[in-house]
């Protein structure tokens, strides 16, 4: 049966498709962070509230922005972000308040244009908002196994670009020292056996992530050797 927040966030995104009036076309199609960019340069209004596909603004933190807006203080706002997993939130192992800076003035914000998940840099002063924008990163297990292979493959590219190379040390740095720290300090020093279960399985393999990552160093280094 499908989560009930699941649930409705398909039908948010529904009923937004239905809205949708304008479509932004660009000519760098396939660089994602540009094109974000160049929708936020073509918006038209005062304020701009950036979202995600599987972000969801809560009732109060609509009611927050709106009334917020009414006098605002700042020229753009953090929001805290708390993300599902396995249908529940995660409030605790580092994972929240995953702040996002998300609602600014026009004209104020651009992104650095490095990774995907890059904030905006606001030219101003900010401030945080209190109420919670919802993140459904993954729809499933499956779904969250796929991002996580992607990330880990990434954190193997990282790390060469860093100039780690493979051998004895850096082979028991991954596949042992940090997934046992990542587990201790997110499960334990940041109370993730809060969030019960849920938490207990999201640092096992957030510190998991290590292993696939060193055998991407590896198969960089055998392709290099072979070019």
């Amino acid at each position: 049966m499908a989560h009930p927040k699941m649930t409705a966030q398909k039908r948010f995104r529904k009923e937004i498709r239905k809205k949708i009036v304008r479509f932004i076309f660009t000519d760098n199609p396939t660089n994602f962070l540009i094109n974000k960019q160049k929708s936020i340069d073509a918006c038209t209004k005062d304020w701009i509230l950036q979202l995600d596909a599987d972000e969801i603004v809560s009732s109060a933190l609509k009611k927050e922005i709106l009334d917020t807006l009414k006098d605002p203080r700042a020229d753009g706002y953090w929001i805290p972000r708390l993300n599902f997993f396995l249908g529940k939130p995660l409030r605790k192992g580092g994972q929240y308040p995953d702040g996002v800076l998300r609602l600014y003035k026009k004209g104020s914000a651009k992104l650095a244009l490095k990774t995907v998940h890059d904030q905006v840099t606001v030219d101003g002063n900010t401030t945080w908002l209190t109420k919670d924008l919802h993140h459904y990163a993954w729809t499933s297990f499956q779904h969250f196994l796929q991002k996580w292979t992607i990330y880990a493959i990434q954190e193997g590219d990282d790390a060469w670009d860093r100039g780690e190379r493979p051998g004895l040390f850096r082979a028991l740095e991954y596949i042992v020292w940090k997934p046992l720290w990542w587990v201790i300090w997110t499960f334990g020093r940041h109370r993730g056996y809060v969030d019960g279960w849920t938490g207990f399985v999201f640092s096992l393999f957030s510190g998991l992530r290590f292993i696939p990552a060193y055998v991407r160093l590896t198969e960089i280094e055998r392709e290099k050797k072979s070019q």
